[in-house]
């Protein structure tokens, strides 16, 4: 598990940078991934196909049309294999205590390692 610095609840517009790798490699050009979003209590949120929008410009946060939504984005697969940036909508940064992170390709190849995302949310 990788644990990320803390928000503070009810901040907006947060740029995540999640990790993808397979045995310590990371695995770029993941363009259609299944974001999995939950809290120790459960899975709260899946996003997939057309319910993950592009990032039009690297850095700059542009809100997910609604809750159902995230945006993703590959960082840089030379200088930073593996990193992409994610976008979720501010109504998950509302309430609660964390909130669990898990992205992988949408096809199931190639093989990533299954890491989780760790956002401790305070108050």
């Amino acid at each position: 598990m990788i644990v990320l610095p803390p928000i503070k609840l009810g901040t907006l517009s947060h740029c995540l940078l999640i990790q993808i790798s397979n045995n310590g490699v990371g695995v770029t050009g993941i363009s259609a991934p299944v974001v999995h979003l939950g809290t120790a209590f459960g899975e709260v949120a899946q996003f997939s196909g057309s319910h993950v929008q592009p990032i039009q410009s690297l850095g700059t946060f542009q809100q997910p049309t609604s809750a159902s939504y995230c945006r993703w984005r590959e960082v840089d697969a030379v200088n930073l294999p593996g990193i992409y940036e994610l976008y979720l909508h501010d109504s998950y940064f509302a309430t609660g205590n964390e909130l669990l992170v898990r992205a992988k390709p949408a096809s199931g190849s190639p093989t990533t390692e299954d890491v989780y995302h760790y956002i401790p949310l305070v108050p």
